[in-house]
């Protein structure tokens, strides 16, 4: 997916591991800073790549109306 400015977004999804918390113990999270370094390392991306990451880019619950709002709007857009 390329942004508007043209720069490359990376976009990560991933199963929760727990009820509470989608990554407890960070292994997800390690597994993806390795995988953006490999990237990185390849020529893939650079430091103008952006990174969506859906615990961190969306509103999670509890939600009042308005995050309820923008999240369903945010999945809205993921779909197209």
């Amino acid at each position: 997916w390329k942004p508007m400015n043209g720069s490359n977004m990376v976009v990560v999804s991933h199963p929760w591991l727990s009820e509470k918390h989608p990554d407890p113990t960070g292994v997800q999270l390690n597994e993806l800073v390795k995988a953006l370094n490999d990237l990185e390392n390849k020529g893939v991306i650079d430091e103008s790549c952006g990174v969506f990451y859906d615990f961190c880019s969306l509103p999670q619950r509890p939600r009042n109306h308005l995050e309820e709002v923008l999240f369903r709007k945010q999945l809205g857009g993921m779909r197209k």
